[in-house]
């Protein structure tokens, strides 16, 4: 018997969703359904990357005990629909080895300086002296600070010339965000192969994903930079404690996390998402980081993290167009302009087309930046 499934789907500016789901007669391998931008009902198709339903009242099947290097129908379905237990996955990289290097921050300890910052800038009447003592005291972080101020992201008429105008131009929350990303991108300074695309990576994501920010979510431009920097940092601790080598899949695989998950049980986002709380980072960036492969659960939770997902995935596959040199041709202007996280933070197929050339320039820019 084949399913009967239908999704209605409303949008409210900027970010609201409803997704109602009926299903009746479910086959072992569900159907997806593909949101579009005019909300309506769309019999037997695909679910969409934007659109976790609520648990269908069908048993979940579980991947068998000895499946771990493939994937299986049974994974697939629980990323789409749900664990039993949504907090055994952060449950799992708790008990990881990785998580575990974070918790004690024996491996390398986030920075003094970024912690220090953190408690000043949370103070909105912060002194501007006090952030140029602490400062001062770690050179690479307030070089890649200054440098950062002086890209396309942040640029003003004239170059800032030292910190008291750094401070000056970026104010405190963007200053905080970009201290703490900084500072968290500079622990794998080092970091050579496979390590050294997944940091470019995030900072290419960081920088695009702020100016789609600032079109879309200006409010939260600034923390969708530092989500960008972070949102693949699972990824480099997994590598960093061995646990995860990547060097017999395709890193740019769009079902890397779900690789992960066979593996280890959890994905690099989840373990991101748990090594920010542990290192005190503001909300919301462990929630994006956290959700940035289960966008289900990101509507789910709604408001500014389901937006600030959509923005986050918007950004990750205009990077990776980047990365491989791609032009804005008719077929990546279609694939993007009707990929469902597009379309969910009300964007055009002309905002992509205007923003394309000021994107390219300060992803350029902010990975020079942040590799001086």
């Amino acid at each position: 018997m084949k399913p009967d499934v239908w999704v209605t789907a409303e949008r409210a500016r900027p970010i609201a969703l409803t997704i109602r789901l009926a299903v009746v007669g479910l086959e072992t391998t569900p159907r997806v359904l593909q949101i579009t931008r005019n909300p309506a009902v769309l019999p037997n198709m695909l679910l969409p990357r934007f659109a976790q339903p609520r648990r269908p009242s069908v048993p979940s099947l579980k991947p068998p005990p000895h499946v771990k290097s493939e994937l299986s129908e049974s994974l697939l379905e629980e990323l789409w629909f749900g664990d039993e237990d949504p907090d055994r996955p952060k449950a799992q990289a708790e008990q990881s080895l990785a998580a575990q290097v974070a918790r004690i921050q024996g491996l390398r300890p986030f920075p003094v300086a970024a912690q220090k910052l953190m408690r000043i800038l949370s103070d909105p009447d912060f002194k501007r002296k006090d952030v140029i003592v602490v400062m001062e005291t770690d050179p690479s972080l307030a070089a890649r600070t200054l440098a950062v101020a002086n890209s396309p992201l942040f640029r003003g008429q004239t170059p800032c010339r030292n910190l008291d105008q750094a401070i000056g131009r970026l104010g405190g929350r963007n200053l905080r965000d970009v201290a703490i990303g900084v500072s968290a991108m500079s622990m794998f300074s080092d970091a050579k192969g496979i390590g050294q695309t997944f940091r470019d990576h995030s900072v290419g994501v960081a920088a695009i994903a702020r100016m789609l920010g600032e079109l879309a979510f200006p409010r939260e431009a600034s923390t969708l930079f530092l989500s960008g920097l972070m949102h693949d940092i699972g990824k480099l601790l997994l590598l960093q404690t061995g646990e995860m080598s990547y060097d017999d899949v395709d890193p740019d695989a769009s079902d890397l996390h779900q690789i992960e998950r066979a593996r280890l049980g959890y994905d690099h986002a989840v373990l991101g998402g748990h090594v920010m709380k542990l290192w005190r980072i503001p909300d919301p960036t462990a929630k994006v980081v956290a959700w940035h492969h289960q966008p289900g659960r990101a509507l789910q939770e709604g408001g500014d993290v389901g937006l600030m997902v959509a923005l986050m995935q918007a950004a990750d596959r205009i990077d990776h167009a980047f990365a491989a040199n791609r032009e804005l041709d008719a077929e990546l202007l279609k694939a993007i302009g009707e990929d469902a996280a597009w379309s969910y933070a009300d964007l055009s197929v002309g905002d992509l087309r205007q923003l394309w050339p000021n994107m390219a320039e300060a992803r350029k820019e902010t990975l020079a930046a942040l590799r001086a």
